[in-house]
This record gives C-alpha cells, structure tokens and sequence, in this order.
C-alpha cells in the first residue's frame, strides 16, 4: 500500500498547480506574478513585489469547518493571517477550498447573526481576542474552486494556444514545470508562462521527431485503473520480474527505509543507483519510489536499450522533454544482465538540470560497467535483506496471508537461513515453503513425467540448457533450441513451461531465458550433477544455441567461476562458428581473458618475488606489457628503472633476472589466435555501433597478430552505408583498426572513406583549420566554456573539459589520418581578456607513440588489476582493518619522531637524533617505505572478478591514466580513495622528510666548528645552502587538514565492523600526536637553541597557543583602523565550519553599501599585515593553515546582510600575497553553506528590489562572456587563410552565438525596462530626496545607449564592444552600489 501522507502531499501539490495556472492563464492577471509556496500556497504580488493576495488552499473529503484549519494553534493560519496584518494591510487573504464549506463557517462568513456570534465565542475560546476575532471574519475571504471546471477551462485556453496540437499532453508539462516551481517557491510571471508555451508546443511539435521511443523504449508511468488484481498478486509472488502494474496493484512490500535513502540520496546527486544482487526486489522498489514520491507527469521509464546509437537516441528525445517542461522529471532505467548502452544514456542525461535518473542494477553488471565522463556524481543504494528489514517485511506480508504454517518471524527467518535474496524470503512467507523447495518439487514432477513418458525429455533438456544458460547471463536461441531438441511443438512447450514459472520467451519469440537469475542458479543445482548430467556438458551442449551478443558474458562467467570445465569448454569452442562480427568478439575476448588468467597463474611465483622486492610497485620491476603496446609506442612502455641510479647494480640483477623468468606473454592470445584461424568467412555484417566496435577490436586483434581476415570488401562497403550513422567514435575506430592492415585493396577502399570521415570530425568537433605536412598534423577549433564546459582553471571533479575535448580532438584524428609523428590542437573561443593568459588546456603537441591504439593498453590494464585482484582484502571489512593498521603504524612513526624532538630539547648536546643502523631507526625505514609503496587497495568486493575494474590506484598502468574508462561503480568511492592517499602520502613525506633535520640540525645548533662545516658540506652535496624545516611542515599541515574528512569517509563506511571504542581511541591518539609533533617541530624549526627544557611538549604547546592568541588580538587592534572607512569588522565567536573545513568568521559592516571596496581593500591589507610571511615565518603560517583552513569574510550594512555570501581565502594567500597583488577572482564573493549560514545568527535584508540591478548584471556578464568567445574565435579567422568548410563553421558559430547573445540582451532589456519604470514612476519630490537614483539613472541610460545599433558580424565592432562591455560592467556594479544604497534607506 503507499504512504497516504505521500499521495496527499502529490495530490495537493497538483491542485496547487492547477489553482495557479487557472489563475496565470487569465487576461487580468498579466501584470502580476505569482509566488509558489510563499506566505501561504499561494502569493500574488504586483509589478513592483508588494503583496495583493495570500491564498491557502484546501481540499478535504468532508465539509471544511473552522477545526479543520486547527485555529487552537500557535502557528494556525488565522494566526499567521493577523501577523501579516501589520506588514501586508492592503493584501486580501483567501481560503480557496476545493469542495464545499461546512454550513456553519459559510453562515458566519456570510454575516447571520446567531452563526457569527458563535463564530467569535469559538475564536474568543482559541485563545484570539475580540478585536482579532472581528478583524479576522472581516478580512478573510471564503472562495470556492471546481477541479473538473478549471482542468476544462484551461484545457480551452490550450487548445487555441500554441501548444493547440495536443492541450492534454501541454497540461501535463506545464503541471510538472509548476510542480518544480513549488519545490523551489519560484516567482513566476505572466512572460515566464508565454515562455513555457512557447517551448512546450516547440515541443509537441518535435516530439513527432523522436516518436518511435516514446511509448516503446520511453514511456510514462501513469496511475491507471488495475484489472486482474489477483493474477497479478500470484505471478508477483511467483517470482516475475516487478512491473509497475504490481505496484498500483499494492502486491509489493512497502519499505520505508529504503525509500527514504533514496529521496536522500536525489537530494544529493541528480543519478541514483540501486544496486544489488538478483531477487532483492531492485525494480519494485524502484516503482515504490516513484509511485508514492513523483507525481505521475514527472515520471518516465526507459527500456529495451538496443544499443548506443539507440541510447542516444532516447536521450534526445528525453532532453527535448526536459527542455520543454523546464521541470524536474524522474527518469527510471532498469538495466537488463549484460547491457552496456545504459551508461551512454545516462552520461548523455546526468547534465541536464531538470533530470533525475534512477538507475536499478545487478551487483555483477554495476562492477563491470563503465563509464569515460568523471563528471558522473551519483549516489548508491545498495540492496542487502538484512533481519531489521526482513521482519516489517514478514509483517506486511502475514497481514495478506489467510493462513501461515509458520509461529512467527524467528521461525521464518531460521528457516530462511538468515541471509538469502528477498524473492526467496517473500516467496517462503506467501507459499510456506523455500522457492528451493517449490522448485524441487516441480522439478521431480518433471522428472517423474518424463520417466512415465507423460513429458518428454527434451523438454526437460530445454529447462535445464535454458537455466545453465540464463544463471551466468545466457539466452539460447528459440529456433535453434527446438531443433536440436527435435521439439515437435515448440512454442506449446515454452508456454507450458512458461505457465509454471520456470522460463520466460522474449515478445517475439526469438529467445528464451529463466525467469529469474535467482530462480536459474536453483534449477542450475537441482538439474545438474557430476555423473549423468555435468554441468559442463549442459554448458557445451548450449553455446552453439547461445544469443551470440551473450556469449562473452557467459563465456567469462564460466572460466573464472569454473575454471575446472575451461579446457572442456575451450575444446567444445573449436566447433562453433559464430555468424557475427560480435559473436567473434565476444568469444575472442573471453578466450584472451582466459589466456590472461593462465598466464598470472603461470608467472606466480615471479609475481609474488616483485611483490616482495617492491611492495604495489612491482609493476614496475617486470614485463608487463602483454598486450604489446611497445609495437605501436615504445618510449610509453621503457622500463626506466633500469636508468635510475638509486637503484643498486645488485637490484638491477634482480629485475633482470625476474623479467628472463617470465614466460612469453604470447601464450595470452594463443587460444584466441587458434579459434580467429577456424573463423567460417564472410561474418554477416554488424547492425549496431556495439556491433561496429566488435568488428573494429577484431580488425585491430588480427592485424596486431598477423592472423588472416578475408572478406573485409564487403565489410567495408556496408560500413561506407552507415558511416554517417555511426557515432563518431565508433565510425573512428572501425577505419583506425583497418589501418593496421596491410592490405592494399583495404587501404585503397578506405581512402575516400577517410575523407568523409575527416570532413564529419571537421564539423562536429568545430575544426576550422587543418595544417597537415606529412609528419605533423594540428586542428584548430572552437571551443568555448559554454559548449564544451567549465574553464580551463576550473576543474570539476578531476577532469578539465577542455583538455578532455582537445584530447578527444587528437585521438580522433589520429585515428583517421593515422600516420603521423605528432598531432597538435589548438582551440579558440574559451580565452577571457580579464583572465590573466596561463596554460592553454586546449594546446597539445601531442607525439604519436603517446596515443596507442586502445585495445592494446586495455589487455595490459586487465592484466595488472586481475594480478592485484589476489593482493586485495576480501572483504570491506578485511579493507578497514588494513587501514587501521596503517594508521597506528604512523602514529606509532610519530612517537618515535615526536620521543626525539623532546630528547632534543631535554638535551644540550649535538648527536643526530637520528641514527642509522639503530634497530628502531631501521624498523622505522622499513615500516616508512613499506607505507609508502602500498595503500590499502580496495576489498575484492568493490571490484570485478575479471580485471576490468580497478581504482587505479599505484598498481595501474602508466598508460595515460587519466584518459582510462573509469568503473562507475568505484565512482563513489574516489573521494575515500584519494583522502585515504593524501593522508598517507603527506604523512609519510613528513616522516620521510624529517629525518634530514634530525639529523643535522643538532649539529648545526650546537656542533662545534668542525662539525658544523661537515653538516654544511652534506646540504651543498644535496645542493642546499639551509636545511629546510619549512617542508616537513607543509606535509605535516597537510595530514593536518586531510585527517578529518578522512575520518568521516571512513566512519561513514566501516564503523560497523569496528569496536567503537578502539576507533575512538585511535583517532585521539592521532590528534594528540599529529598537534603534539606539529608544536615541538615549529619549535624545533624556528627556536632550536632553546636546550635543558624538562618539559618541551607543553611548553611547544604553549608557544602554539600564544602565537595564535597574538595573532587575533594584533588582528583585533588592526580592525579599529577601519574606522576611517566608516566601517566595523569583528571576528565571530560562533566558528561552524565552512565545507566542513575549519574557519575564521569575520563581519564586515558598514553604514554605505558606497565605501564597500574601500572598506573591503583595507581590511585585506590588515589581515596581509597581521598574517604577513616577513613577520609570521612560513612554519607559524602552516599551523595556522590547519587551525584555520579559510577565512570568511561577510559584508553586512547596517547590521544585516544583502545575500547569504562571503569573501572566502586560505589564511596563506594574505600572509603571502599583497591585497593588490590579488587577482579579481579573489574578490568575488562566494555563497555560504546553508549549513554553516543557519548557524551564524545573521539577520538579512530582505527587500525584493535588491536583485532588481543584479538580474542587469547577470545578464551584462553573459553577453560579455559570449562577446569574448567571439572575439576570440574572430580573431583566429583573420589569422590565417580557411578552406571553404573552415569558413562555413566559424560562419555557423557566429551566427550561433549572435542569436544566443540577442536571448542575452532581450534579458538585459526586460530587467532595464523593468528599472525604468519604477524610475520615470517617481515624481520630482521623491528624486531629489533619493539622490542615489541619479546615478543609477545616468548609468542605466549609458547600458541602454551601448547596445543600440550593434553589428556583431563585424570584427572590429565586437572587439568595440567587448572593451565597452567591460567597462559597463564596472559601472554596472557602481550603480548596484548606489541602487542598494537607496533600498536599504528605503527599507528603514
């Protein structure tokens, strides 16, 4: 059953949504806005934002009554009401209820006597005095509203509009768009509806684009009546794969826990995944969600992805939908075993704004999948029926079953085993019996009926090969079934077997598959055993019925799960010929895999000897290039080990001799090679672009081995008829592996097709110039922030979009015109004048060893993660051991350096405090370089079986690591990864680090003359003239700052298999140490004669304390300074953390939004001459660092702030930089975490024509930033001369980006007008009292000037317009100054 509190709150938002557009859609209200969830559901202000009507709305089954709107409250609506008196006199307060009023409130509304007079006794009882209970009869107003009536009337309106096509379709979008506006208490205006119908009926009228996904592979999830209520309850328990049908049936089991994670986790990432293993009730949790949180126009399922090509079609389609609505909508993808094209959809979809994607996934699937845009964020939920959740489950489902034979839950889940799928548990509460022992009993019926010849055999064959099949991601063939089984009436069959729930067909009857994986493991094991049946041969005897898009999938299934039937299945390989490109694909892929796998098993003891030598780099100690990248990039594969001279002669023997024992690494591709030689040619040519990449991996794989592959002519001629179908990056590689053929009538097929390919990458990548000399080829392209991403300072999420597309650029190229040294780019558009010129992400000069052919590296990649799959824990719970062990190691590092410093400082004399040789000292070494070569590798668990997954972390290849597909499911756990190795390495840098000055500056000190020269000596061999304590410092600063998100990633994750006690005393042991070490090394670094100190901890401890004490009162009597700027600063003495990083809080205020840059550049210049280097030293200013990781800074006037933002610095770019020496970014203040701002007790302006003269300058800035792009690409074209396809992109471009900047500047005219208005309104008296106005209208009418009569096609004219631009922009902010100026004398 679904949450009544959830469908209520859906049900109200939608009449709140009709109510609103019924009202929008009028003539009369064209000069309003209307503000969503405002003082009450409903506000309606004038042009100038003063309230005209509060409006709550109600919808109750029965009569509404005074009780029911709870007037007894403190925080009633009548309450609320006579609060706004005081600020809203004039507004008209309104009940609008849908559906009819009890007599008694309507008589006392409508003024009889008797009822009134009640009426107040009732108030004057509530607690509201006689004045308010009048007050409150008089201005309230009781109004009614029909749904049927205003659904119909705004259906009318629709159809004469321009969204007329389809008014039912047009009222849904718009309810999901107003639906959105409610969430977010959006404003919206009369234009803004114009807007939405304009884009929905652009809408409509395309869909009929994108028509053949809607409704088939997209489709809405509606509230529809349900028939058959029963039949669905059975097959629901039987074990059927959910529908949403079962959903609006009620025959699921509500779980409210899960639910609720997921409504969290869309809070927090626009992409959840569901994961887990099959049978734990994914897809109807999945349709539970939507069903009971997303009002049914916001909700959308995808299904049957063919491919990629398919997917990216969908997507289209699905952003046409989201543009158009301008409204969030959920998206549901349920992933089928073994589909790959879902990650093209979501990557397509994660972007837009308005999507939310809901993903369910196979636990096997979600490890193996994989995805290039790092840009990705989700969040998981994982699936795992667990006896907290399994008993409201066992009660819900006791409640649906007349009889039960079981006492109670404890019985059921003893039974149950205590762990197991939720399909199994339900189907135990609801049929009495394990789904194990249903199946039993179904099987020896089978059995009993083929014995008594009442069945056939071969029909418990099919069951048997379909279940084998289907368990490890198989579907068999339906026709190629039946006639090897010699089946008589095939389909007869499948239906029978179909009405017992033991196998399923697909629509056409093409395929069949088990039911469900859960179901097809059990029948796996009841209808196979060693002797009569073995699995094996069930398996043998099923490959050649296998869909051949399945075979890799089931192929890799069996070798790494039954490593024991390879050989057998290898040999039953020989005889199957695959009538595909794919088919061929899949299996050679798999049997490379297989090769891998044999060969870490043949190379084990070698590998255990690196390991042993070298810890997590012993990959660089041996061969690993297996895949034979060298042919194609030998400087990317050198073993440069060989090179360095750390590296003794002795250790050299020792890798010399490790890498002649390894064996040849062509016995991987051996079996492989074997079966490419028995291929049946020609292959049937592929269909899909999954197809396409098939086909290219196995172009490359024989060319790379120097296997034959006839009959590519025709091959060739079909992919010429689809090349402009394909996906760019799949038509790329299909001609880049042909490349390595050297086939003359292949190269002479492929010339043309090049130059269409060259021409096809040219315009969609925007490639307006090619230089090309035979050796070096370079792109020049367009590519601005606005098409490709953030800027090429801005990083998000570890990856720069604009290298990214340059990258993408060269590889592309590469592909295609193959032979050349190196390929270079260079991309236009994205450089800003303001910005000062750094590195150009978009510049590549790029040698061609250093772009491989990917499917080479792809096998090297394989064979290191499947070698390091052996080395992880196996378990999450072995993984958080392993780190806890690394943590105590270092804190008991630290003690030793820590017990050192102390004898420093206790003594007075010069010995080394660190003394090679020693047996501490080298355990110390030893313990310190062990951590530094190995961070504890994520548990198997995280990871998949075959090696196709890895966190890439120091076992990986070098192989541009960066550009490597990343595992999406290992997504999640990159910010653990990296603070986990931050942490590490700064501390063990700091560790390693140290030992220099412990060493030599107790002779450097305290030595003699003799000893100090020797110590000097050291540092000029290392080519130092001062030792530098200021280094170990800055790690140690840095563990500092990494130590508490540390600890809340691991927390978060582990705390469950950890003793409470023991984690809580680590972690204080970790903050006594690492503050205790940082105290006596600033003391050891910046007062080393001090000697004889009977105590040094709690005096370095002291000076720490002392030094940061001086520093904020030398900053408190600097701020006093700041009067001469009629300003006050003041440090907070509320500290809440800022990103939960520590913070200084400062408040700016002042009386004059005027004097806010004076005031602003003076406060910088205090806190550069407080926190200043010269005076500080570089020590003091890192445990400064960690004490206060920002400093935030709040302007306020007058005691409250405009907006919720602050100036935000890291305590060093002041100590180190001079406030003019600090760029303009600086400067721009930054929005304060919501959570950090609640806690601050700053109260804020609140008057609504404060954003009045920033929506001019928001829309100044993108007409700037698109002036600069253009300015940019114009300045590129009268550089050189451009071909004729050169000169029809940049026209494309311009042309583009004139329509986008026309959308900019209708924005900028709307908000000028908007300011006009207000300020011609004004008569002569109120201007000369408001002499800020005069300034604003000066300024206003200059931006108006500027843009009349522009001519953006002209060069010389957009580099006019972009200095005028620029200097608009700073006048811009000189009248938002003086505009503020005014409301907040205004507002007072």
């Amino acid at each position: 059953m679904a949450e009544p509190g959830a469908q209520a709150a859906l049900r109200g938002y939608r009449l709140q949504a009709l109510y609103t557009l019924y009202r929008l859609l009028h003539p009369e209200e064209s000069a309003r806005s209307f503000r969503l969830e405002g003082h009450e559901d409903l506000d309606i202000l004038d042009g100038e934002g003063n309230v005209l009507e509060v409006i709550q709305l109600k919808a109750y089954g029965t009569a509404l009554s005074l009780s029911h709107l709870k007037p007894q409250k403190a925080d009633s609506f009548f309450r609320r009401v006579l609060s706004r008196r005081a600020a809203f006199p004039e507004a008209r307060e309104r009940i609008v209820s849908f559906g009819p009023y009890g007599a008694e409130i309507q008589a006392a509304w409508a003024g009889v006597p008797a009822q009134r007079a009640h009426a107040l006794e009732l108030f004057e009882s509530w607690g509201y005095t006689p004045t308010q209970a009048q007050e409150l009869l008089a201005s309230v107003q009781l109004d009614t509203a029909d749904e049927a009536d205003q659904e119909a009337a705004i259906f009318a309106i629709l159809k004469e509009a321009v969204t007329g096509c389809d008014p039912v379709s047009a009222f849904d979008l718009l309810h999901a768009w107003l639906f959105h506006a409610t969430e977010k208490r959006a404003t919206i205006t009369r234009s803004q509806l114009q807007e939405r119908l304009i884009a929905v009926g652009r809408f409509l009228k395309d869909r009929d684009a994108h028509q053949a996904e809607w409704f088939t592979a997209v489709r809405p999830l509606e509230d529809v009546a349900v028939l058959h209520q029963e039949e669905l309850s059975k097959e629901f328990y039987q074990g059927v794969s959910a529908r949403f049908d079962h959903i609006l049936a009620g025959v699921d089991v509500v779980r409210p826990e899960l639910l609720a994670a997921i409504k969290t986790a869309f809070e927090r990432s626009r992409v959840v995944v569901v994961r887990g293993a099959s049978g734990q009730g994914k897809s109807s949790l999945a349709y539970r969600f939507l069903r009971d949180h997303v009002p049914a126009a916001s909700r959308l399922e995808v299904r049957l992805i063919q491919d990629r090509r398919h997917a990216l079609n969908i997507a289209r389609a699905l952003m046409g939908h989201l543009s158009s609505i301008g409204a969030i909508s959920y998206i549901y993808v349920d992933v089928t075993p073994g589909d790959t094209a879902w990650t093209d959809l979501i990557q397509a979809l994660h972007e837009h704004p308005a999507a939310r994607i809901l993903v369910t996934i196979r636990e096997e699937d979600w490890l193996r999948a994989s995805i290039s845009d790092a840009n990705l964020l989700f969040e998981e939920v994982k699936l795992q029926l667990e006896e907290h959740e399994a008993r409201p489950i066992h009660s819900q489902l006791i409640g649906r079953t007349l009889r039960s034979k079981h006492l109670d839950f404890e019985e059921v889940w003893a039974r149950f085993g205590g762990s197991g799928p939720l399909l199994e548990f339900t189907y135990l509460i609801t049929h009495h019996s394990t789904l194990k022992a249903r199946l039993e009993q179904q099987v020896r019926r089978l059995r009993e009926e083929a014995q008594r010849d009442v069945r056939r055999r071969a029909e418990l064959e099919l069951l048997r090969r379909v279940a084998v099949a289907s368990a490890y991601g198989g579907r068999l063939q339906l026709v190629l079934l039946a006639q090897d089984l010699e089946l008589i009436e095939p389909l007869l069959t499948v239906q029978r077997l179909e009405r017992e729930y033991l196998i399923r067909p697909d629509s056409a009857g093409r395929w069949v598959e088990g039911l469900h994986p859960v179901r097809s493991e059990i029948l796996v094991d009841l209808l196979t055993e060693p002797v009569f049946t073995p699995w094996v041969d069930v398996a043998t005897r099923s490959l050649p019925q296998m869909v051949e898009h399945d075979l890799g999938e089931f192929l890799l299934n069996a070798f790494s799960r039954r490593p024991d039937a390879s050989t057998t299945i290898q040999q039953a390989l020989t005889t199957l010929r695959p009538g595909s490109w794919e088919g061929v694909a899949q299996v050679s892929r798999a049997l490379v895999w297989w090769g891998l796998f044999g060969y870490v098993a043949n190379n084990a003891n070698v590998l255990a000897e690196a390991k042993a030598h070298w810890g997590s780099a012993w990959w660089f100690a041996l061969r690993t290039d297996v895949g034979n990248v060298r042919r194609a990039a030998p400087e990317l594969m050198a073993n440069f080990f060989m090179e360095l001279d750390i590296i003794p002669a002795e250790g050299k023997q020792i890798l010399r001799d490790l890498q002649a024992r390894q064996s040849d690494p062509a016995e991987v591709f051996a079996a492989a090679n074997r079966w490419l030689h028995q291929i049946t040619w020609p292959l049937k040519a592929p269909a899909s672009p999954e197809g396409w990449l098939d086909a290219a991996e196995v172009i490359f794989r024989a060319a790379w081995h120097g296997l034959p592959l006839p009959s590519t002519g025709v091959l060739l001629e079909t992919y010429a008829s689809v090349l402009d179908e394909l996906p760019l990056e799949t038509a790329v590689d299909v001609a880049y592996a042909c490349s390595f053929h050297a086939d003359a009538h292949m190269s002479e097929k492929l010339g043309p097709l090049r130059s269409k390919l060259i021409e096809r990458i040219r315009r969609e990548l925007r490639i307006f110039r090619l230089e090309d000399d035979g050796q070096h080829l370079k792109a020049h392209f367009i590519g601005t922030h606005s098409e490709i991403g953030p800027g090429t300072e801005q990083e998000t999420n570890g990856k720069h979009q604009l290298h990214a597309h340059a990258m993408r650029c060269a590889r592309l190229l590469r592909g295609v015109i193959p032979r050349r040294s190196e390929y270079a780019t260079q991309g236009y558009g994205h450089r800003f004048s303001m910005i000062p010129t750094g590195s150009n992400e978009t510049t590549k000069n790029i040698q061609a060893t250093y772009l491989p052919p990917e499917w080479a590296p792809r096998i090297n990649n394989m064979f290191l993660n499947l070698t390091h799959y052996q080395d992880r824990p196996a378990t999450w719970e072995a993984h958080s051991h392993e780190v806890i062990a690394v943590r105590r190691e270092l804190v008991r590092l630290l003690q030793m350096v820590r017990s050192a410093l102390e004898n420093y400082f206790q003594g007075r004399d010069a010995r080394p405090l660190f003394i090679s040789g020693q047996p501490a000292w080298v355990d110390y070494e030893t313990t310190l370089k062990k951590i530094h070569l190995q961070t504890p590798p994520l548990p198997q668990a995280a990871v998949d079986e075959w090696g196709f997954s890895s966190e890439g972390n120091d076992q990986t290849a070098p192989a541009a690591p960066s550009e490597r597909k990343r595992q999406i499911a290992l997504l999640r756990h990159d910010s653990y990864v990296s603070l986990l190795r931050k942490y590490k390495r700064s501390l063990a840098n700091f560790l390693q680090r140290a030992l220099d000055p412990l060493v030599l500056q107790p002779i450097l000190t305290r030595g003699t003359a003799l000893q100090v020269e020797a110590a000097r000596t050291v540092l000029q061999k290392r080519n130092r003239q001062e030792l530098d304590t200021n280094l170990p410092m800055l790690n140690l600063s840095d563990s500092l700052t990494k130590l508490p998100a540390l600890r809340r990633e691991f927390r978060a994750r582990f705390s469950r298999f950890l003793d409470a006690g023991e984690l809580a005393s680590l972690e204080a042991s970790e903050d006594d140490m690492l503050h205790a070490v940082q105290a006596l090394w600033l003391m050891f670094a910046t007062a080393p004669e001090r000697s004889g100190i009977r105590r040094p901890l709690p005096m370095a401890q002291s000076r720490v304390e002392k030094a940061l004490e001086l520093i904020q009162s030398d900053l408190r009597s600097r701020l006093k300074a700041l009067a001469a700027h009629h300003a006050t600063a003041r440090i907070l003495d509320r500290a809440p953390s800022w990103n939960q990083g520590s913070a200084l809080w400062m408040v700016l205020d002042l009386e004059s939004p005027l004097t806010l840059y004076a005031a602003h550049a003076a406060l910088l210049g205090i806190l550069h001459s407080a926190l200043a280097r010269e005076k500080l030293g570089l020590e003091l200013l890192h445990v400064v660092r960690t004490t206060w990781q920002h400093i935030a800074i709040i302007p306020t006037f007058r005691g409250r702030a405009v907006a919720p933002s602050a100036w935000l610095f890291e305590p060093l770019t002041p100590g180190l930089e001079r406030p003019e020496a600090l760029g303009w970014w600086n400067h721009v203040p930054q929005a304060v975490p919501d959570d950090a701002w609640g806690s601050l007790g700053i109260e804020r302006w609140t008057q609504p024509r404060i954003s009045w003269v920033e929506d001019i300058q928001t829309a100044l800035g993108r007409f700037g930033l698109m002036l600069e792009e253009t300015a940019d690409v114009a300045a590129a074209r009268g550089a050189a001369e451009v071909d004729l396809l050169g000169q029809q992109t940049l026209t494309e471009f311009e042309s583009g980006e004139w329509e986008r900047m026309k959308g900019s500047l209708a924005q900028l005219t709307e908000a000028a007008t908007r300011m006009a208005q207000f300020l011609t309104a004004l008569d002569a008296a109120a201007r000369v009292a408001r002499p800020h106005l005069a300034v604003v209208a000066a300024c206003l009418q200059r931006v108006c000037e500027s843009f009349q009569g522009i001519d953006a096609t002209r060069p010389e004219e957009l580099l006019r317009l972009r200095e005028g631009t620029r200097d608009l922009l700073t006048s811009v902010e000189d009248m938002r100054l003086h505009w503020l100026t005014d409301v907040l004398e205004q507002g007072e």
